[in-house]
């Protein structure tokens, strides 16, 4: 309804506007229309303002013939009107919760937790984000806490480290609002290897382990650790080649978190 009062309103001024100005010398008009110009302008800046501004523009550009200067100004407040709905607060607030072992469910003590901020937003990964604003080490608990001041036009995250865990590279994401989060870590566990060629051939003799190393020879007695996340079962594959044929081979395993799994490999 209001709205609707309002375009009334410019319309039937417009028009008395345009009666009037026929009327005059073109002196008088030119005065005139300068002193109506600042009331339209004054009017639509108050429409401008409450009403999401552009809107208002086209309406009363449309049924009056409103100079080409007033037309740019209302541009400009227009614009304006969109800069004051991004203006800055700044809110005291806090994040605080624990962080705990992904497989196992329990909590992990003396952690480091950052928190970060970031102005552009969209992505959780830890190598996108700006600043770092604070670190705090979890308790005996596991539990954190950060206070600080947090801006609207910001972006923030949490991110958890410690040794024999792994985060992804991944963060919790939050806004302004007072609120509890977990971070989950997930712990390694630890593939020792043992390769052996017990049927060597010559020199020649190789095995690749896929994705990770390759050995050649007709001596190899070695042990090698892999390192992975608990929380994925792991198969293993290689390749054995000798005297010019390969033969390929696999083995699944699963470890306990934080536990070190043997695979022994004779060839």
């Amino acid at each position: 309804m209001g709205k609707f009062l309002i375009f009334n309103y410019g319309q039937t001024f417009c028009t008395r506007l345009e009666r009037t100005n026929s009327k005059k010398s073109t002196t008088q008009l030119t005065d005139f229309y300068l002193i109506r110009l600042m009331l339209v302008f004054i009017i639509f800046s108050i429409v401008l303002i409450k009403y999401n501004c552009i809107t208002m523009i086209f309406i009363q550009f449309k049924y009056c013939n409103i100079h080409p200067f007033l037309f740019i100004c209302l541009l400009f407040i227009s614009a304006g009107c969109k800069k004051v709905k991004n203006l800055e607060e700044i809110t005291p607030t806090y994040i605080e919760g624990y962080v705990v072992n992904s497989i196992t469910g329990d909590s992990v003590a003396g952690a480091l937790v950052e928190l970060w901020e970031d102005d552009k937003g969209g992505s959780v990964l830890l190598e996108n984000f700006d600043t770092k604003l604070a670190t705090f080490y979890t308790n005996d608990n596991g539990y954190y806490k950060f206070n600080f001041s947090c801006s609207n036009l910001k972006y923030y995250g949490i991110i958890a480290f410690k040794e024999y865990y792994t985060n992804y590279n991944t963060l919790g994401v939050f806004s302004c609002n007072k609120i509890t989060m977990s971070i989950n870590l997930t712990p390694f566990s630890w593939l020792k290897i043992h390769l052996k060629n017990i049927n060597p051939f010559n020199e020649n003799d190789s095995i690749y382990y896929h994705y990770y190393f390759s050995l050649v020879g007709d001596d190899i007695d070695t042990t090698l650790y892999r390192q992975f996340s608990s929380d994925v079962t792991q198969v293993d594959k290689w390749d054995v080649t000798k005297n010019g044929i390969t033969t390929t081979h696999a083995a699944i395993n699963s470890c306990t978190p934080l536990d070190t799994c043997s695979l022994n490999i004779y060839y």
